[in-house]
């Protein structure tokens, strides 16, 4: 997958906030921006009420919020919190994939990394945002991860 995004750190930092505001649950929201095929811009990001009946270890985007920005065009992915473990697609993750996959892009997940050496310069320590393009392969869909640069060349 040839993607490039660009993560503008104020929103970077925007949604770190919401990820341990929201701790020891899992933060999730919207992103919107602009892609062009093969480069995007993450240009806005909304923070969405976590639904799931276990949100320290799962979520589920309010429903109402979700469909009415189905019809936004500038739509392109969504981002959610690991709270306790790396910004690796869990298995649940994976089978709730197809509920969004045709209508976005790019799927950011924020999770804690063991490693000093991976916290993101201004970022809380050991937590870092992974991004992940999604592919479809005719039978389904995967995450492969892509290509993240902060506007400010972090």
């Amino acid at each position: 997958m040839n993607q490039f995004w660009m993560l503008p750190a104020k929103i970077r930092d925007e949604m770190l906030r919401d990820g341990l505001q929201r701790h020891p649950e899992e933060a999730c929201g919207l992103l919107f921006g602009t892609f062009d095929g093969r480069q995007g811009t993450i240009q806005r990001y909304l923070s969405v009420a976590n639904h799931s009946k276990t949100p320290q270890h799962a979520f589920e985007l309010d429903p109402a919020v979700w469909v009415r920005s189905c019809f936004d065009p500038q739509l392109i992915g969504l981002y959610h919190t690991h709270p306790s473990s790396p910004p690796l697609p869990s298995p649940e993750d994976l089978r709730q994939l197809p509920i969004f996959a045709a209508q976005i892009r790019l799927y950011l997940i924020g999770g804690r990394v063991s490693f000093a050496n991976d916290k993101p310069p201004s970022g809380p320590d050991g937590f870092r945002i992974q991004a992940y393009g999604i592919d479809s392969n005719g039978t389904g869909y995967t995450l492969l991860p892509v290509h993240q640069e902060n506007q400010n060349g972090e």
